[in-house]
């Protein structure tokens, strides 16, 4: 099983300085990494009551048409949260784990993905930032 760790540069909306998604190949055999990455325009900013798709313009695309994907997302968990299901899983506050797939799958998954911080979290007229890893 190989692992591969895609930086993507997007400063986006709610601070994020960064990301980092993690994919996981579900087969050793192929040795091609996937690929990741951004159309514009980046997220806008959000307010605490208010919700975003951080993800919505995320392709991801992988050379070996049998690979699989893994997807981890990791951030401060205090900030806010993901809805989870039967294919994202949140084994504790922060970290989310999308079940393997095909990437065109796990591409279509990430897109509708919606951020929900925690309402009232900060003082009025402060900013906060959101780093996805």
């Amino acid at each position: 099983m190989k692992c591969y760790r895609k930086l993507f540069g997007a400063k986006a909306g709610l601070g994020l300085a960064g990301m980092f998604l993690v994919f996981v190949l579900a087969d050793a055999a192929f040795a091609a990494a996937p690929t990741v990455s951004f159309s514009n325009p980046a997220p806008s900013d959000i307010k605490d009551d208010g919700t975003s798709d951080p993800f919505e313009r995320i392709n991801i695309d992988d050379p070996d048409s049998n690979d699989t994907v893994t997807v981890s997302i990791t951030f401060t968990g205090s900030h806010g949260s993901f809805p989870t299901g039967s294919d994202l899983s949140s084994p504790s506050a922060g970290i989310y784990n999308l079940s393997a797939r095909a990437p065109s799958g796990a591409e279509s998954f990430m897109q509708g993905l919606t951020y929900t911080p925690v309402s009232d979290r900060i003082p009025l007229d402060e900013t906060e930032d959101t780093t996805f890893t």
